[in-house]
């Protein structure tokens, strides 16, 4: 478990400017492709089984990267926090492996979490259910503000989850089958939506 008040260990941009980030959780990385289709498996079985007990109830799945996938990067490598490894010994069956404070490099975080979306989502839509990506809104806002931190970089702030909360407000009125949206560009919705003469958001 992360401990409050742990040194920044890397950087990330925010505001055009880098700021000092704990290790970060990342997508999966120490999984080949094989392992992570097998993790996936047991996600379209959970939905289905939920799908199929609760028949009547409208339902949508909501893509949240991992926090190292949010942020650019101040250099070309991460430092992840807590990763799970795959179980290759027999005698280790039934026991959790982690490993701490391996470096990624940042362009395999990227990608990592596009593949991983672009499964999830095919499974959920084949299933009927729909499904929204965050990455883009959640990116734009990290490049103002941070949405982990400042002691806790692997649970979004009250930052993150005003994001959140305000962009699911918005979407979950009507049917959603988001493509996976890998770009970097999108606009800082909550930001935009704030008054420019008080600074506070605007009529809901």
């Amino acid at each position: 478990m992360e401990l409050p008040g742990q040194p920044a260990t890397q950087q990330v941009i925010i505001g055009n400017r880098p700021h000092g980030a704990w290790q970060l959780n990342i997508p999966s990385l120490a999984l080949d492709e094989k392992q992570t289709e097998a993790a996936v498996i047991v996600y379209e079985r959970s939905l289905m089984w939920l799908h199929q007990r609760f028949r009547n109830v409208p339902m949508t799945v909501v893509y949240i990267p991992s926090p190292a996938s949010m942020y650019r990067h101040a250099t070309d490598q991460v430092i992840s926090h807590e990763i799970y490894l795959p179980i290759t010994d027999p005698s280790q069956v039934g026991k959790v492996v982690k490993s701490y404070g391996r470096v990624f490099s940042t362009s395999a975080i990227y990608k990592k979490s596009q593949n991983i979306c672009e499964m999830i989502r095919g499974i959920t839509l084949a299933q009927g259910v729909d499904f929204i990506d965050t990455r883009p809104t959640f990116r734009a806002a990290a490049a103002q503000r941070p949405m982990h931190g400042p002691k806790d970089w692997n649970h979004l702030n009250e930052n993150g989850y005003r994001v959140l909360g305000s962009y699911l407000a918005k979407r979950l009125a009507a049917p959603v089958a988001d493509a996976c949206d890998d770009r970097w560009d999108a606009t800082d919705a909550v930001m935009s939506a704030r008054s420019p003469a008080s600074g506070t958001a605007g009529p809901r």
